[in-house]
């Protein structure tokens, strides 16, 4: 089986004193955080904020702590594997990353993104579509509330 690295962010935002995460929608019609792979000579931290950045439009993102990876099994839909079809096992690192207030997102159609919302800390829970990534955004939250430097 073949194995593909990804890296992805959990992005949140400081609006008018409400802590609100950023999801996009996906291909799918899914709920989930930006993510994609991993380049060749790219750092996993580097393609994290890459990623977030083309997905989102987010630009001055900060990354701020490492929040764990996300290991599954999926059938090959992207053409930068060329056996499309071909099931692959995922690793997908996850970082936590601040934006400030003012920025604006620009989902990137041409790569399936649908949408990005902002949605309210204590909600994202219920709005994620994917239970493989609940950890990531659990240990996010804990790390939020305890009060790290905001944007």
């Amino acid at each position: 089986m073949k194995k593909v690295f990804s890296s992805g962010g959990v992005v949140f935002r400081n609006y008018k004193n409400n802590i609100e995460i950023a999801l996009i929608k996906d291909g799918y019609g899914k709920y989930g955080f930006p993510k994609g792979h991993i380049e060749d000579g790219e750092s996993r931290e580097e393609a994290a904020l890459r990623e977030v950045e083309e997905e989102t439009g987010l630009k001055n993102i900060k990354l701020l702590d490492y929040l764990g990876e996300v290991n599954y099994k999926t059938k090959n839909v992207v053409n930068h594997i060329k056996e499309v079809g071909i099931f692959i096992d995922k690793k997908v690192y996850y970082y936590l990353m601040n934006v400030s207030d003012r920025e604006v997102c620009v989902p990137q159609k041409e790569e399936g993104i649908k949408e990005v919302v902002w949605i309210n800390l204590d909600a994202v829970l219920e709005k994620i579509d994917y239970d493989n990534i609940c950890p990531v955004i659990q240990k996010a939250i804990k790390i939020i509330k305890m009060g790290i430097p905001l944007y």
